[in-house]
């Protein structure tokens, strides 16, 4: 019985503290705006009676920001970054393109300001890839399976989503290659069944050793031509 009370008595604790969890999140809001306004202030710099602040805007964003100035009667200097200048960078890509994040993330690389950034070609191949390792339709539904599971039981605690779709699109290639060579969990079904794969050539060892040689080269190629095309 005195468990049952101490427990009862926890429980009445944690219930009153949850009453007050909506107030805490909005002192914590209020405190985080206040430490930006106190971290920018600190960061100005000043010349007399004159405080000035230096930083980076996208160049998409200067005519909202120039509008603003003109409002506040800011004065305001903008110049492009020189070349001893450390750019931050501040990618956008389009909705198909940001599926590949999450491995960015993993590898933990971002292009420098001055580089490409790789990303659709990047997705693209990275798909191929997997779906030639792996190269199986039964083992590609059965990801395709398991990445819905986790999705339905995480997807609620996980902000960033990216990471099912990824895996889908994965698993989508293995699938579509386990249909062009006809392999389903490791076996080749259209051999006991009398059908065919979609694309049988693709079983011929030489051909895909010259296909794999081919893409390598078209990958090289690609890169050189696209940072040709940077510098034109």
């Amino acid at each position: 019985m005195e468990a049952l009370k101490t427990m009862e008595s926890i429980r009445g604790e944690i219930q009153r503290s949850l009453d007050l969890h909506g107030a805490f999140i909005r002192v914590r809001e209020e405190i985080r705006k206040e430490l930006e306004f106190h971290e920018a202030l600190r960061g100005m710099g000043r010349t007399g009676e004159i405080a000035y602040l230096t930083g980076y805007i996208p160049q998409d964003a200067m005519e909202n920001f120039l509008k603003a100035a003109g409002k506040e009667r800011w004065g305001v200097l903008i110049r492009d970054p020189s070349e001893d200048d450390n750019v931050p960078t501040l990618i956008r890509n389009p909705r198909w393109v940001s599926l590949i994040e999450p491995v960015f993330r993993l590898m933990e690389i971002v292009p420098g300001y001055r580089e490409m950034d790789i990303s659709p070609a990047f997705l693209l191949f990275l798909t191929l890839f997997f779906g030639m390792i792996i190269g199986d339709a039964g083992y590609g539904l059965l990801y395709i399976t398991l990445t819905a599971f986790a999705q339905r039981k995480l997807g609620k605690k996980i902000k960033d989503t990216k990471i099912f779709f990824l895996l889908y699109l994965f698993s989508a290639s293995s699938v579509m290659w386990g249909i062009l060579t006809g392999t389903v969990f490791g076996q080749e079904w259209y051999l006991a069944r009398g059908m065919r794969p979609g694309l049988a050539i693709l079983n011929d060892t030489r051909f895909l050793q010259a296909l794999c040689f081919f893409i390598g080269a078209f990958h090289l190629t690609l890169g050189q031509l696209w940072q040709a095309a940077r510098k034109l």
